[in-house]
């Protein structure tokens, strides 16, 4: 949504992604600033537009969850983006660990420097019960003075998609509560077989001020508790 300055970088970072085979589906939620046109204008044929009311985030990411048909599906942020070797490294650890779902890490980008963020459990596979304790749990927040949490964020995660459709798991709205995510990964986590923990930080979180979780919200502490 009224991501114009952002955009033509985080579709080109996903359109010249080493791995080829993409469904590339970009949501314009109602923008004002001129998104939409852009969107139409991109020429990868892989790409497919979707204009719509604007009603958020966590309700657009449904849209595309709907039309997707792919086997897997992975969230990136319209005012981010993404290195070119992001998807390939995520799969590749998705099928060498026969596992349903991969974690990676990313990169905060700010405006004087780049801050590493690596999985903490990279390498790692976790299984059934597990995926509760040892994964879920951790997007909590930390349990200990052992910083050992796990970014509850979507963006840097390649999920099957048939366990979302099957299990009807949606995004809720963010104007609602204060991270659509952790719902998100809530009903997820609880549903997939095996997850395995990559160490790539191909994803690119960009300090953009007019973000979501930058942006001042004068009801979020409601929101937290709600």
């Amino acid at each position: 949504y009224n991501v114009k300055s952002y955009l033509q970088r985080c579709v080109q970072s996903i359109s010249r992604q080493t791995y080829r085979d993409l469904e590339i589906i970009l949501i314009d939620d109602g923008s004002t600033d001129g998104s939409g046109e852009l969107c139409d204008s991109f020429k990868d044929k892989r790409i497919k537009v979707l204009h719509k009311k604007n009603e958020g985030l966590g309700l657009s990411r449904n849209v595309g969850i709907k039309e997707a048909t792919g086997k897997y599906v992975m969230f990136v942020d319209s005012d981010d983006y993404i290195d070119k070797t992001m998807v390939e490294n995520l799969y590749k650890d998705l099928i060498s660990n026969k596992a349903d779902t991969c974690i990676g890490g990313y990169k905060r980008v700010l405006k004087d420097k780049t801050i590493k963020n690596i999985n903490p459990l990279s390498g790692k596979v976790f299984e059934s019960s597990q995926i509760i304790k040892d994964v879920l749990a951790k997007m909590m927040g930390r349990a200990s003075k052992n910083d050992d949490h796990i970014e509850m964020s979507v963006w840097k995660v390649l999920f099957t998609l048939s366990i979302i459709k099957e299990n009807n798991i949606v995004f809720p709205s963010e104007r609602k509560f204060i991270s659509e995510d952790i719902i998100f990964d809530t009903e997820y986590y609880t549903k997939c077989k095996r997850v395995c923990m990559s160490s790539d930080i191909g994803y690119n979180y960009c300090d953009n001020r007019n973000s979501l979780t930058t942006k001042y919200n004068p009801n979020r502490f409601k929101l937290q508790i709600t």
